[in-house]
Formats: structure tokens, sequence, C-alpha cells
């Protein structure tokens, strides 16, 4: 392996000095440092280049120079010109060998003889004038192409997505085409930038818990939300909107829906008697929004049904009640609407805390210089909005937890309300110790901030809806924001083990958003 040599070191020998060098540079004995030179003289220069073979190309340059020392683009302008003009006078010497090698007719005469040596020396100085122009020409249009390019530091790109990653494919490539190495020397040496995808797979949406997961680990660079609940997640990872989701409306609403000829005229008419089908415990639109307008009520309930089953179920009568998304409730004639959200905001775009700001800004122009067929509905689904506002959203799933704490939707029929015997217990704090309870349950050892101990059940299988993880295990350290029904005067003091029995119910991070408990 060629040893590294600090060429601030080897300028206090001189032209003579660099020219001893540049005979280790050819035998490629070295790997030369730029580190703390900021500039070069012309005669500095070619001492460095003397002794390097006319035959040499990028790669050549690029075993012997260590690109990634350069301090300033003034010296990487420097380097850069003299390895392009080097590469071209060797192209020049290339080409006049080859003229050379062609022997004279022995039939020609003297003053023949003279003109066509005369011939030979404009047409190697044409030729040589040509190479050096088109060379010279396609390092200033790379060096102008470079200078108004999106440059970007890192090696790869981490495009991250809730829905299908189908949608994304387009994107994809356009990033890798607009996006040019934010070093010059890997920019002339053709490198790219490796752009991967992280989506939902065969048409099917990545699962809510896994994309959070996604934003609270900053694995993302750049991340398509989908769903508001997933937006906030980024959004308290430190994450920054630079376009939105759904850009034709910025918030929609959710409906409860029955058959048509449901004997249901009105939402008052819904009773423990009937039956309503629940999206994902994550869902805006399938469950935070309906839940919040059942409070109060009592019901059985199918819970964490696909969107897909829930409009079957209805049809086939098999429950009475349904929800989702209210324009796919109106655009069917056999269904009917009995109740509508409040509005949903959508979701954004979002650029990772930890891209350097130049990164960002090119990413950012990278991202909204797309074509209208990239950004469309069918494809990645992206424009310039307004950043979502989810204060409003915050406290209705803050609500729907407390109202859900009491309700236990493995036991129909469910109350969605808090009885006089139970209580809300509002859980805050850090995990400090993971033990098995039983088979498939685990106890956290919760210290919140006011100092209290408090210790929290939770099943596996709940756990791995809540957040990806490989075991339970992972969770030591992680902060805790929990609500839980309990019976009346139950507290943490007691020493009293409280059991988790809905996702949405508790929520790990690895950072503290809670007041009081740093991190």
């Amino acid at each position: 392996m060629p040893s590294r040599v600090f060429l601030k070191d080897e300028l206090a020998n001189g032209e003579f000095g660099l020219r001893q060098l540049s005979k280790r540079i050819s035998a490629k004995q070295i790997c030369l440092n730029f580190k703390d030179v900021n500039s070069l003289s012309e005669a500095e220069i070619q001492a460095l280049f003397y002794h390097v073979q006319a035959d040499w190309d990028y790669s050549d340059f690029d075993d012997v120079f260590d690109t990634e020392s350069f301090g300033n683009e003034k010296i990487e302008k420097e380097i850069s010109s003299a390895i392009s003009k080097h590469i071209a006078e060797g192209a020049v010497s290339t080409s006049s060998s080859e003229s050379k090698s062609v022997p004279p007719s022995k039939s020609d005469k003297l003053s023949q003889g003279k003109i066509t040596v005369q011939r030979d020396k404009i047409s190697k100085v044409m030729i040589g004038l040509i190479l050096m122009g088109l060379v010279s020409g396609t390092f200033i249009f790379k060096f102008l192409f470079f200078s108004n390019g999106n440059r970007f530091s890192q090696p790869t790109l981490v495009i991250g997505a809730v829905n299908s990653r189908e949608n994304y494919i387009l994107l994809q490539k356009h990033l890798q085409k607009e996006l040019i190495p934010s070093n010059f020397w890997h920019y002339l040496l053709g490198r790219k930038i490796e752009v991967n995808l992280d989506a939902g797979t065969n048409g099917r949406e990545m699962p809510y818990p896994q994309a959070i997961t996604s934003f609270k680990d900053q694995s993302w660079d750049v991340g398509f939300a989908y769903s508001p609940v997933v937006g906030m997640a980024a959004v308290d990872s430190g994450y920054t909107t630079v376009a939105v989701m759904f850009p034709d409306s910025s918030a929609y609403q959710s409906s409860i829906f029955v058959r048509q000829d449901s004997p249901i005229q009105s939402f008052d008419d819904i009773n423990e008697n009937h039956t309503i089908a629940l999206g994902d415990f994550f869902s805006a639109s399938k469950f935070y929004m309906p839940v919040y307008e059942l409070y109060g009520k009592r019901l059985r309930v199918v819970s964490n049904t696909p969107t897909s089953r829930i409009f079957d179920l209805v049809r086939n009568s098999e429950v009475e009640i349904g929800v989702g998304v209210i324009e796919d409730v109106q655009s069917a004639r056999d269904l009917r609407v009995i109740r509508q959200s409040r509005n949903i905001p959508g979701a954004g775009v979002y650029l990772s805390p930890k891209l350097s700001l130049e990164d960002s800004i090119s990413l950012q122009s990278a991202l909204l210089g797309a074509s209208d067929k990239i950004r469309s509905r069918q494809n990645s689904n992206y424009g310039v909005g307004d950043e979502p506002d989810f204060q409003q959203f915050r406290d209705i799933i803050q609500r729907v937890r407390e109202v859900t704490a009491c309700s236990d939707f493995n036991q129909n029929p469910v109350n969605f309300f808090c009885n006089n015997q139970t209580q809300v217990l509002s859980i805050k704090g850090r995990i400090n110790g993971v033990e098995r309870s039983g088979n498939d349950n685990y106890l956290f050892r919760v210290f919140e901030y006011n100092s209290n101990v408090c210790r929290l059940q939770v099943s596996s299988e709940l756990l791995t809806e809540v957040q990806s993880h490989d075991t339970p295990f992972d969770f030591q350290g992680y902060y805790v924001n929990a609500s839980v029904g309990v019976r009346e005067g139950t507290s943490c003091e007691q020493d009293s083990i409280i059991e988790i029995f809905q996702p949405n119910q508790i929520e790990l991070t690895r950072k503290s958003r809670f007041r009081g408990l740093g991190g």
C-alpha cells in the first residue's frame, strides 16, 4: 500500500525536492495528502508533475492523490486543471508517436518529403489543439455543471415511505440523476450518489409503527409520511418539512357509515347491540377520529381491520357499522354516511436533522425540481404547500388515549368511556429495568419525573404493534408516555402491576419530549 506523504512538509525542499517527489508519484509509491496546502505556484505544479507518465488517466491520479484532503476549492481547481492538462498533453503525445510510426515512401522526392514533414507538423498541432480543446471544454462544462448542481456530501441517500415502493421508482431515478458528489474529484471520476428505497412492498403500506420507528431512529434521509400520525413522529424527531403529500387537499375527513338499507338512520341510533369494524390502532381516519366521535357509546367492536375488509364486512352484513375516509364512502352507492369527523390534517415530506444544511438545500431543490409526472398522485404524490398543523389533532389523539385507557377491545361490548369505578392514570417516565413476566409478557420498571416507580406489563405481541424491535429488552432506557385505565384509587406508589391492553395506550421514544425528563 502506498505510504502517505504530506505535501505541506515537502514544499520546503523547493522545486528540486518536488521533482524527486514526482518520481515517487510516478512509481505510485505514495499517496499525496494536500492538507493545509491552500495554493501552489505554476512552477511547483510543473515540478510535481515532472516525472508523471504521459499516458496516465484520471484513475491513475486517484491512486496517488488523496482528493479528500483538499482544504479549499482553490487548490482543488488548481490540481484538477493540472491533471486535465496533463491528460490532454498525453493524448497529443500518443497521437504524435503513432504518426511517426508510419514510414515514408522510398519513392518520395526530397521536396515532397519536406512538404510532408510540414504537413505532419501542422497536423500534429491541429490534432493537439483539437484534443486540448475537447478536454478543456469538457472540463469547463463539467465544472460549470458541478458549480450549479445539487451537490450532496453523503455517498448514499435513503428515501423512506409508508406507501408502496412502486410509487417512488421514478423519484429514485430522478434523485440519482440530479444529486452529484460534493467532492469535485469524485464527480470528475463519475461517482454517483446511491439512492435506496425503504417503503411498503407488493402494493401494501408499511405498518405505521415501523415507519414511526424509522423517523424516531432518524434512519431515513427523506421521509414521505402519508399519515398525520406518522408525520407527527417525524416532526417530533427533529425532521424538517419541505413539501406536503396530497398537495391538492390540505385536509380530509373520516366517516362512520352503514349500508344504504340499514335500519340505523342516524348516529344516535347506535347502541350496544350493534357491531363496528375499526381499523389499525394508529390510523387517523379508521381509529382515532371515529373513536373520538364514539365517546360515551357502548358497542361491539371488530378491531385492527384492514380498510378493504371493513367495507366488505359492512356490505355482507357481518357488521352493521364501518369507518373510512369519507370520499371513499360517498363514492359508493350502497353505503351511507351517518357521521362525519372534523378535519384531519395532511402529512408532509420531511428531511432528516442528520443532513448538513448544504445537503438539505440540494435535496430540497432536487425534490421540488422533479417533473409533474414524478410528483403526481399516481406516483410519489407531493408538492408545495403549507406545513400541516398537528396541534388540534394531537389533542384529539391524547383524548382518545384517555378514553380507550378504560376500554378493553378484547372483550365485547366495549365501553368508550370510563365508569365511576375507574380512573385514567397518566404515566410519563424512563424505563430502567425490563424483565420477563410469564410466557409472553414483560414488565417495564418506569421511573417518573416525580420519583415514582411504575411497573407496566406489556405483551410481546402488543410491543410489536407499538414499535419495531429485536427483543423487548431493547427498550431499556427508552422514555414512556402511557394512559392506563385503573381502579379508582390505584397508583404507582402501591407497587401495583399496571397492564397495557391497546398499542395506542403507550408511546416509546429514545429521547424525551416530556417536561422534566431531559434527554
